[in-house]
């Protein structure tokens, strides 16, 4: 029910989504990953313009966003191809918006076949992603102005009902 509840979400929300073949995309993984950096910076403590989270919210939707996340890497990496995989340019920016661990779980995980490049930059996106700092998770969270109040956060609200 969660995994059809976010396929449906990003299909209407996201016009990256591939309402063909109802997969996850990259961009969907991305908000998702988006997510939990906002959550992260929350739990430390931090303040966001415009962010109002509950108790409960705090408790319950790190587990939802991990599950979802999950979930739904598994159904991008079955069905990914190498011209739907994350460029591995991609790895020299992934710092400025926090997905460079995303990046990482993606690249190791992947079962397609591995060139050197994707293994320098599956070494790259671990080595950036080990180092991330509170206040680049900060810096990432305070630019993601639509969260707070996007229907992905109404979504995982709903999902955190049932966890």
């Amino acid at each position: 029910m969660k995994l059809l509840s976010l396929f449906i979400l990003f299909g209407f929300l996201n016009p990256a989504h591939s309402k063909a073949n109802d997969l996850p995309t990259l961009a969907s993984l991305e908000a998702l990953d988006t997510a939990a950096t906002v959550l992260r910076v929350i739990i430390d403590g931090k303040k966001l313009p415009n962010c109002k989270f509950s108790p409960s919210d705090i408790s319950k939707l790190p587990n939802v966003i991990n599950a979802d996340l999950d979930t739904n890497k598994k159904s991008y990496l079955a069905a990914a191809t190498k011209t739907e995989f994350p460029n591995v340019k991609a790895i020299d920016t992934c710092e400025a918006d926090c997905h460079c661990g995303l990046y990482s779980d993606l690249y190791e995980a992947s079962t397609l076949e591995t060139k050197l490049e994707m293994k320098h930059a599956l070494k790259a996106a671990k080595l950036k992603a080990s180092k991330l700092t509170n206040n680049q998770a900060h810096a990432c969270a305070s630019t993601a102005t639509w969260f707070c109040s996007s229907s992905l956060l109404k979504q995982l609200r709903a999902e955190a009902k049932n966890f």
